[in-house]
């Protein structure tokens, strides 16, 4: 329970007023005083019932990105049956460093209704967070105190990084190829697979659909299928400051934007870090995969391990391109075999460095 500001103003007034009675012996100050008292009980019991038996849900979009606001489904119930609830103010209840959403009002909530309405969240940083429920707060009836409940809802969210805009990794056809160079650079039709939203028409495969009673497609092997690694040294100087913290966050938000660009430039991705490599893939499903494991890491401890860097410069059928937090030594004899090196401590605004 929270006193406010009216509040205290009314509990001086009544304070005057009993010690008025109390000097003068005045039988109508006691009175008025005691009405006084009688109003602050009658406060704090209906404020309690106005936030009794309320339930909250909240319904967040499956992929939630860090510094996006993200629209939110929020549904608040009165289960009671005769009486309804007024002035009640809803917020979310999580740590106010890392989540931020707006306050929603809601006049009055009847007896059995419940009330759906939109807000935006937005998650500050990227990483698991844990939403513990939605706080209904009400200064309900006189707004001399604020009672507030929490309405549990614990939800485990995980936050991938923020995903900015790059430009194209792979050359941009010639206008007017768009359709025609589907079918090009392919050697042959190697598997078969279920038809997904995006394909294209002429590689379903009529007898085998009518056989299984759903499309599928046929496969292209595309000629010199195009890898990029995306090699993220994730170490931190020793005795690091802070700074190197934040440089490693772009280093991260990077990666998943270069992740994301060249899935969708239609190149084979696979993220290699000083915790260990991922299998190149293409798609939506993988790149979840990737962000998923962006979303969780943390910079890797020292070690005499050096196994990442050798492995770098041994890369055959996939392009390196190296993200950096700081200007390390122990890689400047790969840094001229990878396609694009990017050291966060060197740059004030995101921009490639040639190697």
């Amino acid at each position: 329970m929270k006193v406010t500001p009216v509040g205290v103003r009314y509990l001086l007034l009544s304070l005057a007023v009993g010690l008025a009675a109390v000097n003068t012996g005045n039988n109508l100050l006691y009175l008025l005083f005691a009405m006084m008292l009688s109003l602050i009980l009658v406060s704090g019991v209906l404020s309690e019932r106005a936030l009794h038996r309320l339930t909250a849900t909240r319904t967040l979009p499956p992929r939630l990105f860090a510094g996006t606001p993200i629209p939110c489904r929020v549904t608040v119930a009165n289960a009671r049956r005769w009486m309804p609830s007024f002035s009640l103010r809803l917020r979310e209840r999580a740590d106010a460093g890392r989540v931020t959403a707006p306050e929603t009002r809601c006049p009055r909530l009847n007896p059995g209704q419940r009330l759906e309405f939109s807000t935006v969240i937005t998650f500050r940083d990227r990483g698991l967070h844990r939403l513990e429920g939605i706080e209904a707060v009400t200064a309900f009836p006189f707004g001399l105190f604020e009672k507030s409940v929490c309405l549990p809802d614990e939800t485990d969210s995980l936050v991938y990084p923020a995903i900015n805009p790059l430009p194209p990794l792979a050359a941009p056809s010639p206008p007017g190829e768009g359709r025609r160079a589907v079918g090009r650079g392919t050697s042959g039709l190697h598997q078969l697979r279920d038809y997904q939203a995006g394909d294209d028409p002429r590689y379903i495969h009529w007898k085998h659909s009518a056989r299984r009673a759903k499309l599928v497609v046929r496969e292209p092997e595309r000629e010199g299928s195009r890898v990029i690694a995306l090699v993220l040294s994730n170490r931190l100087p020793p005795d690091p400051l802070p700074i190197h913290r934040a440089w490693f966050e772009d280093a991260v938000r990077l990666t998943a934007s270069l992740a994301s660009q060249a899935i969708g430039d239609g190149f084979e991705v696979l993220l290699a870090t000083w915790d260990g490599a991922s299998r190149p893939g293409r798609g939506r499903p993988h790149l979840e995969r990737l962000l998923r494991v962006l979303a969780t890491i943390a910079d890797a401890a020292p070690s005499s391990d050096d196994r990442l860097i050798p492995w770098t410069s041994g890369l055959q059928n996939a392009t390196p391109h190296l993200i950096l937090v700081w200007d390390d030594p122990a890689w400047s004899r790969v840094r001229p075999r990878c396609a694009r090196v990017w050291v966060m401590a060197q740059r004030g605004q995101p921009e490639a460095l040639g190697a």
